[in-house]
């Protein structure tokens, strides 16, 4: 799994907000923090397992787990898709080459 820095977090927050599975507001703070990233497969398989153990936890909702695992299912559907054209392609390359 790609490590997310700080730095690329921060950025990520303010340019790509759809990454977030997760927006809340930090009770102290007031402010709103991103959670769960998905920006690759293994970020969204780490997001629901993590979301899961939360939720057993009692620190998260049933409703936000729905959301966290809506998210990255739709982007692990994204991959899956991207994956299946990627081998029907080649495959008709090896095909015609014969």
């Amino acid at each position: 799994m790609a490590v997310i820095t700080y730095k690329k977090r921060k950025y990520l927050e303010k340019k790509k907000p759809k990454i977030f599975a997760l927006k809340e507001k930090n009770k102290k703070t007031g402010e709103i923090e991103m959670k769960y990233p998905i920006t690759d497969r293994a970020h969204a398989v780490n997001a629901k397992a993590r979301a899961t153990q939360q939720q057993k936890k009692g620190n998260l909702t049933k409703s936000e787990k729905k959301k966290i695992d809506s998210k990255a299912d739709a982007l692990l559907r994204k991959k899956k898709d991207k994956l299946e054209a990627m081998k029907k392609r080649n495959n008709r390359k090896i095909k015609s080459s014969y």
